[in-house]
């Protein structure tokens, strides 16, 4: 990811690994909380479609990621397909 876009890779990183809010991200990299959001939204897509490109999605268990409204990033399992 970090090949396609810097910005979505570290929004990405500073929300899922380093679970940090959205907000929390937008005051670190000096941008706003709807920039976050929208990027955040465009690099799970990302990641997704990769996943699924790659045949992991029908060959694992599918993953779900997402922000609560407390913005903290949880995976879980959601089915097998």
């Amino acid at each position: 990811m970090a090949e396609l876009d810097q910005r979505q890779a570290s929004i990405y990183d500073l929300r899922f690994f380093a679970g940090l809010t959205g907000l929390e991200v937008a005051d670190a990299m000096g941008i706003s909380k709807r920039t976050v959001e929208l990027e955040w939204k465009m690099a799970k897509n990302w990641l997704a479609k990769e996943l699924s490109v790659a045949g992991i999605e029908s060959a694992i268990v599918r993953l779900e990621l997402d922000a609560n409204d407390a913005g903290t990033v949880s995976a879980h399992q959601v089915g097998i397909l």
